[in-house]
């Protein structure tokens, strides 16, 4: 007959899981702090976001959207209209725009956006609310 050696395995130390531990931790501090370099505000946030991820709308919308809480026109409306080009079917990128497009003074657009907006989700509350705000401003208008 065979004899067979049957190992035992052991667990590890506790001395080694702790070193384990540090290594692991010490090595994302390590990681995170060279990537807050690259991030040092939103705009640098986003347009690293925007060359890792080519194909999404999201980080094109939400620079689009930083710089029209800023009232930066011009970038809002490149940025915003970069999203639509990647999504046109996102309700936030068309109220976005409606909004850009309101800040510039062209209320038809602006209206032209809630539309196409309201096709897509037909009950929103919140593009039904700013269409008739729309309407009601572009009355006052009239009068």
């Amino acid at each position: 007959m065979e004899k067979r050696i049957i190992k035992i395995v052991k667990t590890p130390s506790k001395k080694y899981l702790f070193a384990l531990a540090v290594v692991y931790f010490a090595s994302h501090i390590f990681l995170t702090s060279i990537r807050l370099q690259n991030w040092k505000n939103t705009v640098t946030l986003w347009n690293d976001t925007i060359k890792k991820t080519r194909f999404t709308h999201l980080p094109f919308l939400s620079l689009g959207n930083f710089y029209l809480r800023k009232v930066n026109i011009y970038n809002a409306q490149y940025y915003l209209n970069k999203a639509y080009e990647r999504n046109s079917q996102d309700i936030d990128i068309l109220v976005n725009l409606s909004a850009l497009k309101f800040v510039q003074k062209d209320y038809a657009s602006s209206m032209s956006y809630l539309k196409k907006a309201q096709i897509i989700k037909p009950d929103n509350a919140e593009i039904l609310n700013r269409m008739g705000i729309l309407n009601v401003y572009m009355l006052s208008l009239i009068h």
